[in-house]
């Protein structure tokens, strides 16, 4: 079971578009504030990363194109919202190009390079390449009950 190019845009964009609500709503100074928590990140800092997120999967591993990104950077971006919403909707159009050269019986252009993060990439990796998966929550549940990714039933 596999999802199509179009529908992963599809669910890309409504997550994309629940987040500008969110920043436009809180307007430039609270969307760029960092919740006094540790490690919490900024509304602004995100939704910036989310876009890196698309550009690397998207652009990078499956459409194979050049990307110099700082991923620790992304975390500590500011800037004005409205900036942010019309990079969002480049990163859309940028991302459906992207995902639509996809080609699940071949492997990604560009595998993906060690980064600052160091937790499962699976999901990112099977979404953006429309190979099968299961859902990153439940793969996300059977970790935190010790269970292997591969248990029966998934």
């Amino acid at each position: 079971m596999g999802i199509s190019s179009d529908d992963l845009a599809y669910f890309v964009d409504r997550a994309i578009d629940g987040m500008i609500e969110i920043v436009r709503d809180l307007g430039d100074e609270l969307a760029c504030t960092r919740p006094d928590l540790p490690g919490a990140n900024s509304p602004y800092a995100i939704l910036f990363h989310c876009l890196g997120v698309m550009g690397y999967w998207g652009g990078h591993t499956v459409a194979g194109r050049d990307m110099d990104r700082d991923r620790d950077a992304e975390f500590r971006a500011t800037g004005s919202v409205d900036t942010l919403i019309q990079a969002c909707a480049a990163a859309k159009r940028q991302f459906a190009a992207d995902i639509a050269v996809a080609d699940p019986a071949q492997p990604l252009r560009r595998p993906p390079v060690a980064t600052t993060w160091h937790g499962p990439a699976t999901c990112c990796y099977l979404a953006a390449s429309g190979r099968p998966a299961v859902s990153c929550g439940a793969r996300s549940a059977d970790r935190r009950a010790g269970r292997p990714a591969d248990a029966p039933g998934r």
